[in-house]
């Protein structure tokens, strides 16, 4: 089993791809996969997840933090390094069994090799070693330290910062535009240099002999507000171990080998290992569309978090799926009052949340690439699925794991509150049915539309929830009240044309073209297929899976012949143009027999970081970045789809179609805080026991 990502040679361009690819990150912490040489212009993050500030008037965002790992080499005042000379060699690793990333790389007169980590023991902590061996005799000088000039997307996000300096530490202390301080204590040992006030570097000269090395160790400690920097330093081959250990015992809960396809196998643990280093179980925080890999979309929670990832911890780890309903629950009065904002009653769920659960998105979040003029979106106003995506990941949750005591957490309030928008937002017919008018669905490119189908399936889910999860009998009056009035609601269906569903009203009439005909009319490979004037908004093209991902999500709601229907009309129309879209096709796929069709699907979610098929930006926005519910989605297809999962009531089964060249799949999952071990084979054999600790 091949568990080492591994790159060989240099190339500048690759850059800031890499740095999504070898990824770091803790849950707490994210630290690109860039290299010690590198800068801001290389995008160096050092992420911060679940604190975020605004500069001006520019978008808030999450915060990057300066780079403790900040390395170079001069030998005659001449840099030498990737920025300025061709190596003779170089090669990069991740290392998704332990979550550590080695480089090793020969220049002429030296080698350098270094081993990082973000640990998964203390998540306040990065750790690296590097290592210079000199191929030649000579004299070196050594820069080191903390690099305060910070890759911000729009910042700055620090007005006010100073440090302290002692003897091989340097400890930075920054206030933010909003007024939170934070403070990183960076220690260096096993060279002994001398601070720059002028480059703000340490600086260390020396002479090694051909063959003799000389070694740099580094602890970083990230603290909020008032913590403290201080930690217990047990000592850097003790700090590596138990961040090891501990994210071994992490990955044990979720592990998958996949016997017969060994690319699979890879990009399946690939896929693991980047949806299982954003789980925090200390910290009620949610987690953002593109991890800690940047400040992509601001650093926001969209609804990727509740439909692709919550499902993925509920059989990783049940605490984190909890604490990510709980940020839902803590985050309800942002709901309310963007609710209010607009003129409506109940939760409408922010479509970028943050810390406050206040609404993120605005209406500039997307420029025409080559006049920079803004296109105004209504994400942030009209896409009110989001509402009812939460409420699916509570009933969904609440099914898996058997805790209905999220309900008794401020749960019932959440459903009922969402509940109350859809009914408020909804317009009710002459015969008293509910329909919903001037919204957005998954497929972003069609805006304002009317009986969208994904939005009213999940309206409809949401009042099968309250049905299900909440006892009238422990409300007040005035709830029982809304309770009587959710329950007795009756919501449109979309509407369909033997036996297809139309995606939104009036989308039948619309001009019928297929992807592979409409990329014809493209005219910068950068252009946003949407808005008012997108080459997609006339056509019945669609970004992504939405008539798709409501059969997908409700898979008992519909029966095969309308499965098969939609499936295959909207196959050529949708052009995938998001992460999400894949995963989905890929369940219903399975479902179908379409197994080939399925099985490339799959593939597209689960190597989507590794070969960097997608897209860098929306209009003149940069949206890259590592695409965690991407990666959840293909775990979700492997194991939901091929595998046929289902667990209901504490009980677990199986119903396997494997591709023909797949002879097993082991895979562990946690039900009822037990971890179990599943064997899946070709023959649709399967067995389920209870794991060896």
């Amino acid at each position: 089993m091949r568990r080492v990502l591994t790159k060989n040679g240099y190339d500048r361009e690759d850059v800031i791809q890499d740095g999504n690819r070898f990824l770091l990150g803790n849950g707490h912490l994210g630290y690109r996969g860039t290299l010690e040489e590198h800068d801001k212009d290389d995008l160096t993050g050092f992420i911060l997840a679940g604190v975020y500030d605004q500069h001006e008037d520019d978008w808030r965002e999450n915060l990057s933090l300066p780079n403790p790992l900040h390395f170079r080499v001069y030998q005659d005042d001449e840099e030498i390094s990737l920025r300025t000379k061709a190596p003779l060699s170089h090669e990069v690793q991740l290392d998704i069994e332990k979550a550590l990333f080695h480089r090793h790389t020969e220049f002429e007169p030296f080698a350098l090799s270094s081993m990082r980590l973000l640990s998964h023991d203390d998540d306040s902590l990065l750790l690296e070693e590097i290592t210079l061996r000199a191929n030649k005799g000579g004299t070196f000088r050594l820069e080191y330290g903390l690099d305060r000039d910070i890759a911000d997307m729009h910042g700055p996000h620090f007005r006010e910062t100073w440090v302290e300096i002692g003897a091989n530490c340097i400890l930075f202390h920054g206030k933010t535009n909003e007024g939170k301080t934070l403070h990183v204590r960076a220690y260096y040992e096993g060279i002994e240099g001398e601070y720059d006030g002028k480059t703000r570097f340490f600086s260390k000269t020396l002479t090694l002999k051909e063959g003799e090395e000389t070694s740099l160790r580094i602890i970083a400690k990230v603290c909020e507000e008032d913590e403290s920097t201080a930690f217990r330093n047990s000592g850097f081959e003790d700090l590596k171990s138990r961040s090891i250990q501990a994210f071994q015992k992490k990955l044990s809960a979720i592990a998958v080998e996949i016997d017969g396809d060994e690319e699979l196998d890879f990009e399946m643990a690939y896929s693991i290992y980047h949806a299982l280093i954003l789980g925090d179980e200390k910290r009620v925080r949610s987690i953002a569309a593109r991890g800690v890999s940047g400040q992509t979309y601001k650093g926001a929670i969209f609804w990727d978090t509740e439909i692709f990832l919550l499902p993925f911890y509920v059989l990783a780890n049940p605490i984190i799926a909890r604490n990510l309903l709980l940020y839902r629950i803590n985050t309800l009065e942002g709901a309310l009052t963007k609710a209010k904002s607009l003129g409506f009653e109940g939760a409408y769920y922010a479509w970028e949340s943050q810390d406050s659960g206040l609404e993120a998105c605005r209406a500039d979040n997307v420029t025409d690439p080559v006049t920079g003029e803004t296109v105004i979106t209504y994400f942030g106003t009209k896409q009110i699925h989001i509402s009812a995506d939460i409420a699916y990941a509570f009933d969904r949750y609440i099914e898996a794991t058997g805790d209905a005591s999220i309900l008794e957490e401020g749960g019932t309030r959440v459903l009922l509150e969402i509940a109350r928008f859809f009914l408020n937002y909804a317009r009710a017919d002459e015969d008293g049915v509910y329909h919903i008018d001037d919204v957005i669905g998954p497929d972003e490119y069609h805006e304002r539309i009317d009986d969208e189908a994904f939005t009213l399936g999940m309206a409809r889910r949401v009042q099968q929830t309250i049905l299900r999860r909440v006892d009238p009998e422990k409300l007040d009056e005035e709830s029982r009240g809304l309770y009587q009035r959710i329950i007795s609601a009756k919501w449109a269906s979309p509407k369909e044309k033997e036996g297809i569903y139309e995606e939104f009203d009036g989308y039948f009439a619309l001009e019928d073209v297929d992807v592979a005909m409409l990329k014809k009319r493209v005219k910068n490979p950068q252009d946003y297929w949407g808005g008012k004037n997108g080459i997609a908004t006339k056509t019945t093209v669609i970004k992504q899976a939405d008539v798709i991902a409501l059969l997908a999500l409700c898979p008992e709601d519909y029966d095969l012949q309308t499965v098969r229907k939609n499936y295959i009309y909207y196959f050529s129309r949708t052009e995938h143009g998001s992460s999400l879209s894949a995963s989905m096709h890929s369940l219903l796929a399975v479902r179908l027999g379409r197994l080939e069709e399925a099985y490339d699907f799959l593939r597209a979610s689960s190597g989507i970081d590794l070969r960097g098929a997608n897209k860098l930006y929306a209009g003149g926005v940069y949206i890259g970045g590592t695409h965690p519910a991407a990666n959840a989605g293909a775990y979700l297809g492997l194991i939901y789809g091929f595998l046929g999962f289902r667990q209901k009531q504490g009980k677990v089964t199986l119903d396997v179609h494997l591709p023909s060249h797949i002879r097993k799949v082991r895979f562990y999952f946690m039900n009822q805080g037990t971890r179990y071990e599943g064997l899946a084979y070709q023959d649709g054999h399967y067995e389920i026991k209870e794991a060896k600790q």
